[in-house]
């Protein structure tokens, strides 16, 4: 998770990068490169992390929802609503999760723009810290 926080400190750069890993990665990998994205707040790794929702890991499944929530783009609550009937609990708990998270984001973004308030893309700010964020598995060894 070290190297995740460096990478997304460097920002835009670091993004293709650590989608990559996310992609490619070994579970443990997956959860440490979601981890960055969400950090990074960028909406340019929405697609890619509604993707991972599929991942055949129920702790990727979970970071993946999570890292959602985070970043609170609207376009992924479809993909989180029908994550809600994961058969992982977990899973479960974080798609419900993220779901209520964006919901708020994109209501607090609409109620801003009846006030006439130029609000920003529409982040989550959460009294959830990154170390809420879902523990890495550990991966079986070879």
């Amino acid at each position: 998770y070290q190297a995740a926080q460096v990478l997304s400190a460097i920002g835009q750069p670091a993004v293709d990068p650590m989608i990559r890993a996310m992609q490619t990665g070994s579970a443990s990998t997956k959860q440490a490169a979601i981890y960055g994205l969400a950090l990074m707040r960028n909406a340019a790794a929405v697609d890619a992390l509604i993707g991972m929702l599929k991942d055949p890991s129920a702790e990727v499944r979970a970071a993946a929802a999570w890292a959602l929530g985070e970043i609170g783009e609207g376009k992924a609550l479809d993909a989180l609503t029908a994550l809600e009937e994961d058969s992982d609990p977990r899973v479960q708990k974080s798609a419900r999760a993220a779901t209520s998270r964006i919901r708020e984001a994109v209501a607090q973004k609409l109620r801003d723009q009846e006030a006439g308030i130029s609000a920003a893309p529409a982040t989550v700010a959460t009294s959830q810290s990154p170390a809420a964020a879902p523990e890495p598995a550990e991966d079986p060894a070879p």
